[in-house]
């Protein structure tokens, strides 16, 4: 059985800690899917809905995609592949920092 609360009585600014809360809870109990999967959550609100820093949530999304990937988390770290890759086009950036397949997965462009 699978289940969240749902906290989104408040603005989401205000939800970002609790996904990155839970993104600690996750990895602390040894749930990398909750763990992955709030970090997403996290990612995709700050970057289509609380104006954040684009710099940082690239390096941000850089490091949760790696870690994703270490946990074998690959759904969701298609995800976060593509919210990192909008990022960049909204900073104006021509670079691709991973590609995406439907087949094979996700390939690190280094």
């Amino acid at each position: 059985v699978y289940g969240m609360i749902n906290i989104y009585k408040e603005p989401w600014q205000a939800s970002l800690c609790k996904h990155s809360e839970a993104f600690d809870a996750g990895l602390m109990h040894g749930d990398m899917e909750y763990a992955v999967s709030n970090i997403a959550i996290y990612h995709q609100f700050s970057l289509f809905g609380c104006g954040s820093n684009l710099k940082e949530s690239s390096h941000s999304l850089q490091k949760h995609i790696k870690r994703g990937l270490q946990y074998n988390q690959n759904g969701m770290v298609k995800l976060m592949a593509v919210f990192e890759q909008m990022t960049f086009d909204l900073m104006g950036l021509k670079k691709m920092h991973m590609t995406v397949t439907l087949v094979g997965g996700v390939k690190m462009l280094c």
